[in-house]
């Protein structure tokens, strides 16, 4: 059996719970379990190949037993304050002074109880899945269609108030409902959910049948609604189920009726519409499997693994190849779902609220027109811009490293969007990074006069109603302002697309957090640290196409906004001050040039605080700590291994993130804080002290156990017809 590799013991923060996680993550890697997904997966034999969506958690028991044996676990359990705290809960429970804790002690005891369970135990060991049907796609979209006119309402009652009229008409409502209801009135059935858990006792699977029956029966007594009639203990094929059945004539129709704003015959027909409509809830066994379903009829135990199976499709097909592999959890999404989900039509009601604007402006008509279609025309571009979906497949499987995953996408990402090439800026995101996220995006003049184009629109729009609505001394000083910044305005639309576009043609683009820098002291009005303090930082960097064209256009938007600041002086002497920028500081590296602009003194920041710009040949590097930026500047590579660190192909963005550097960096502000603290405590500062000493160590010990997640890497890409996402969640247990 393999064995994951060990970390030395080092101190961060974070939550019990997250390291629950994080512990159940570290486990030893076994042999595969076959070459098929139904190898891992029982429940895809069953899987119809229409369904809405799927997913499946595999070998629970075994990832909680090696979790169990890890040193990182035993770590954990020997905290002293967890201890305490586990051994209070036991003494609760075993001498309980609370009567119900009683009861449900003597509950968990019998052998109901008992059985119950040693049956969930066994549900959650090997095999747990949840399949939605079709049918879950269609009412879905009935219940968003609704969602539409409901929201519209809302609209144009906002709208009605910018126009000073009343609240939309219910009975308006009501009819649009039902107008949908019928012409939908098929999708109007109980959702096709089924969630399963793999057993291998069918003996305390009856029992729970049993148990279920009787409870039901119980419950049934006390429920206002007459269900017990509807409870019943049925065979369908080898199944043996319990089903409670459900109709629309349980619902409480006359207290709807009081409460109901619309016409009541729209409630009648409505009321028509749901007839004979019924729900079933079922609880059984089917196979190796207790099942809960909810449906309309028992079809999908009848029809278990007849037809079409989704495990035979071209999306789970392209998870068959990761079917050697350690498989522990299974997903996919229908491309019908993913369409419901990225349902645009929220943003074509805006439309809505604009024209109850422009009718409350009262404009004339051809202005009032003119807007309406260019609002639209933006509304339709933004619209074609988002990413367009599609099914979606997904697999996670056990390594030595830790855990990788797919995700196979069959939809389309947006369209400014570039995966054709190789990200060359990871080069230059620092091997010592806490981490970092890079993507490349298409740079078009075209598409920049497009949104230019789009803005003067709207500018005109605006302007020609300001003209209109303005008082004639007001709009003349407007028209003399506006007069001096049209120019400069213009200025800056041709320095960008005669220079910062071309110049930053490359298109990648970058966010870095770093932490490498430490210093006792970054900021005067702290109180001086007992120690380094890493210091957290963000930098942007940019790929650049022409180093020179992008001096130039930095150059020529200096000058406009100099010539902005003369402009504002000039038209308001005794309000504003002639103010002269000042020019950045140079230094020349081997790698490129930085520009920066110290802080003053008045910000009490430390003197390695400073805004600045790296700009070598191909990169550009914007921050605050100049020898971070310059660092990355000079390049060198992001020192990552692994299966998803394949970064010398085309990609559309990669991401990496060093969980357990990020808590070791953490852990001297924490005890700065503490330092803080104790400093502050004044008179009580010996109790703070003794408080320190008892719980530091223990919030050492746990965050610790946080370490072994150590980072994670991702990177997309395209694939044949679809996009995939590739990680790697890499886990390292604590030495002993």
């Amino acid at each position: 059996m393999m064995t994951m590799p060990h970390r030395r013991q080092c101190r961060g923060v974070s939550l019990a719970l997250a390291a629950t996680i994080a512990i159940a993550a570290c486990q030893p890697a076994t042999p595969a379990a076959g070459q098929d997904l139904r190898d891992h997966a029982e429940s895809l034999n069953a899987v119809p190949a229409d369904a809405a969506f799927y997913a499946a958690w595999l070998r629970g028991k075994e990832q909680v037993q090696a979790a169990s044996e890890t040193n990182a676990w035993r770590r954990f359990t020997s905290i002293p304050f967890l201890q305490m705290g586990w051994m209070q809960v036991q003494t609760q429970w075993q001498f309980p002074a609370n009567p119900q804790v009683r009861q449900v002690k003597q509950w968990v005891e019998g052998p109901d109880g008992s059985k119950l369970i040693s049956l969930l135990g066994e549900m959650m060991s090997e095999e747990v899945f949840v399949v939605g049907e079709s049918s879950f796609t269609e009412l879905l979209q009935l219940a968003l269609d609704v969602n539409v006119i409901v929201n519209r309402a809302q609209y144009k009652a906002i709208g009605g108030q910018i126009e000073g009229g009343g609240e939309p008409d219910p009975a308006e409502i009501a009819e649009a409902i039902l107008n949908v209801l019928k012409q939908r009135k098929d999708d109007i059935q109980a959702p096709g959910l089924v969630m399963g858990f793999r057993i291998e006792s069918q003996d305390k699977a009856a029992e729970l049948l049993d148990l279920a029956e009787a409870e039901l029966r119980k419950f049934a007594e006390l429920c206002p609604v007459p269900i017990n009639d509807e409870i019943s203990r049925v065979q369908s094929g080898e199944s043996d189920l319990l089903t409670l059945t459900l109709s629309a004539k349980m619902l409480p129709w006359d207290d709807i009726a009081d409460e109901f704003d619309g016409p009541p015959e729209v409630l009648e027909e409505v009321k028509g519409l749901l007839e004979g409509k019924e729900m079933l809830v079922t609880l059984g066994t089917v196979d190796d499997f207790v099942v809960v379903a909810v449906g309309d009829s028992l079809d999908i135990f009848d029809n278990l693994g007849d037809g079409p199976l989704l495990v035979d499709g071209k999306e789970l097909k392209r998870l068959a190849k990761h079917a050697s592999e350690k498989i522990t959890s299974l997903g996919y999404v229908s491309g019908e779902l993913m369409k419901l989900n990225a349902d645009t039509r929220g943003m074509e009601d805006l439309m809505i609220l604009a024209e109850a604007g422009l009718g409350a402006a009262d404009l004339d008509e051809s202005r009032e027109e003119a807007i309406k279609s260019d609002l639209k025309q933006a509304i339709d571009g933004f619209v074609e811009w988002m990413p367009e979906p599609g099914a979606v497949a997904a697999v996670t499987f056990e390594t030595a490293r830790g855990y990788e995953s797919f995700a196979y996408n069959w939809g389309e990402m947006a369209s400014n969007i570039d995966g054709s090439k190789p990200l060359t800026l990871i080069d230059h995101l620092g091997s010592d990074s806490l981490g970092w996220i890079v993507g490349r995006g298409k740079q078009s003049v075209e598409g920049y006069n497009q949104t230019v184009d789009w803005l003067k629109r709207a500018f005109g729009h605006v302007q020609a109603i300001a003209e209109q609505k303005a008082e004639p001394d007001k709009w003349a000083d407007y028209v003399e302002v506006r007069d001096r910044v049209l120019p400069l305005l213009s200025r800056l639309d041709q320095a960008t697309k005669d220079s910062l576009i071309p110049a930053m043609a490359d298109g990648q683009g970058a966010i870095v957090i770093d932490a490498s820098v430490k210093d006792a002291n970054w900021c005067d009005y702290m109180s001086p640290a007992g120690a380094e303090l890493p210091l957290p930082t963000a930098m942007l960097v940019y790929g650049v196409s022409d180093a020179e064209l992008l001096k130039q256009g930095a150059a020529d938007y200096f000058a406009v906004v100099q010539d902005a600041l003369d402009e504002a002086h000039d038209a308001e002497p005794d309000q504003v001050p002639a103010i002269e920028l000042p020019m950045p500081d140079e230094s020349v590296l081997s790698g490129g040039t930085v520009y920066s602009y110290p802080l003053p003194p008045v910000a009490g920041a430390s003197p390695r605080l400073e805004p600045h710009a790296c700009l070598g040949d191909s990169v550009l590097v914007l921050g605050f700590v100049p020898e971070v930026s310059e660092k990355l500047l000079a390049g060198g590579g992001v020192g990552i291994d692994g299966p998803a660190a394949e970064f010398d192909r085309p990609l559309a963005s990669a991401g990496h993130f060093k969980f357990a550097k990020t808590v070791e960096m953490l852990s001297p502000w924490i005890d700065y804080g503490i330092q803080v603290a104790v400093e502050q405590a004044g008179d009580g500062a010996a109790g703070a002290v003794g408080m320190v000493g008892m719980f530091k160590p223990q919030v050492e010990q746990l965050l610790e156990v946080l370490t072994v997640f150590d980072s994670y890497t991702g990177v997309t890409y395209r694939d044949g017809d679809t996009w995939v996402t590739h990680g790697e969640t890499r886990v390292i247990d604590l030495e002993n």
